[in-house]
């Protein structure tokens, strides 16, 4: 199975606010879910495990992680089980 993603597609999914989310801070300051790696049940009403950008493609969250240190954010995400795409962002308050 081979994806191919344009340019202007993983741009989409970089510029979505939904991406930044991982980021606890900022998802309560722009009132998004906070993303996360839970299955449906265990999900809190303020937290999601899909990412859906603004042209309508839908990732599932595989992995987050935060580093306070470095201040970078970190998310991987899947379409179907095999393939997954991993986000790497500096986030700055």
């Amino acid at each position: 199975m081979l994806f191919s993603y344009t340019d202007k597609q993983l741009n989409n999914l970089n510029g979505d606010t939904a991406v930044y989310s991982v980021n606890s801070e900022f998802a309560r300051r722009k009132h998004k879910k906070l993303v996360v790696n839970k299955s449906d049940s265990e999900l809190a009403s303020y937290e999601t495990n899909t990412i859906t950008t603004s042209d309508g493609q839908e990732f599932g969250v595989v992995a987050t992680k935060s580093d306070l240190g470095t201040g970078f954010d970190v998310v991987s995400l899947t379409i179907g089980l095999i393939f997954s795409i991993l986000v790497l962002f500096i986030f700055k308050l």
